[in-house]
């Protein structure tokens, strides 16, 4: 029996090991060929070349796998949807307008949010193996840097390998033309939405509030103006409250953003601010 359990003990220690998952969601409007995950590269600081954001992966392994087991992972699935790179990011928040000097180096502006990623020289946690990419196009060819590295908590350095190889025709880019009525990252369009009618939400505020409120709201505004689609971003909000915010956000009108000349749907995230005298 004792015998047994040692057995098992084993076999449970190695299949954690080899146990990593990844998951891949790609941007609307994006429409690439897959690519040789070898050719994928990893930053853990925004790279000096231009590019655009065309999905997110995530990586999630066992405490005993190994970070080259999650990387070659995420990479896999990052080639998947034909991404040239992945930029390892900390945290994302929303951009105010303003970006303090000492974040410059670990931290960029992209759309609508300023997105963290690991100091140069600094380590970052593989401890639950749970790790958030960016997956990126270049949008110029250029000879791109591999001189960054990522560190595991042994402080071990994990060099970024530049493939050698050369592509197949069959991964060569192929984007989709831009067709009225399609989503568009708004980071991406060429005129932004403008809101030219909103309408106040009517409710007897002063039930639950007694001085101010303030909601997030991300909308779907068509290529004709309308908000197709509302849902209310904040965190504890009372139904009835809710209700009255999506009544009223889903009469708003705008100006449709335009992408090449061409009206397509966008996501956006809205503030409304309630004061209560």
């Amino acid at each position: 029996m004792r015998y047994f359990k040692i057995v098992l003990i084993l076999f449970l220690c190695t299949s954690l090991a080899y146990c990593v998952k990844s998951r891949i969601s790609t941007y609307p409007g994006f429409n690439y060929d897959s690519k040789d995950p070898v050719a994928v590269q990893v930053f853990n600081i925004p790279p000096t070349v231009e590019f655009e954001i065309i999905g997110e992966v995530e990586g999630r392994g066992a405490p005993a796998s190994s970070w080259g087991s999650v990387e070659g992972s995420m990479k896999k699935k990052a080639a998947s949807i034909g991404g040239d790179a992945i930029i390892l990011v900390s945290k994302r928040e929303p951009y105010v307008g303003t970006l303090k000097t000492a974040d410059r180096a670990h931290a960029f502006v992209y759309g609508n949010y300023i997105y963290y990623t690991y100091q140069p020289g600094s380590a970052f946690s593989l401890k639950q193996k749970h790790i958030i990419g960016l997956v990126i196009k270049w949008k110029i060819k250029s000879s791109i840097s591999t001189k960054h590295t990522v560190k595991q908590n042994k402080d071990v350095e994990l060099p970024i390998k530049k493939s050698t190889e050369k592509a197949s025709p069959k991964y060569e880019k192929k984007k989709k033309n831009i067709q009225e009525g399609d989503i568009v990252s708004l980071g991406l369009v060429d005129v932004a939405p403008v809101c030219v009618k909103s309408v106040t939400p009517k409710y007897d505020w002063r039930r639950f509030y007694s001085q101010s409120a303030r909601f997030v709201i991300k909308v779907l505004i068509s290529e004709s103006g309308d908000v197709l689609h509302a849902k209310i971003i904040s965190d504890n909000v009372y139904k009835d409250v809710r209700n009255a915010l999506l009544d009223a956000v889903k009469q708003w009108k705008y100006k449709p953003a335009l992408k090449d000349g061409v009206k397509v749907r966008v996501w956006k995230q809205i503030t409304i601010r309630i004061n209560i005298d």
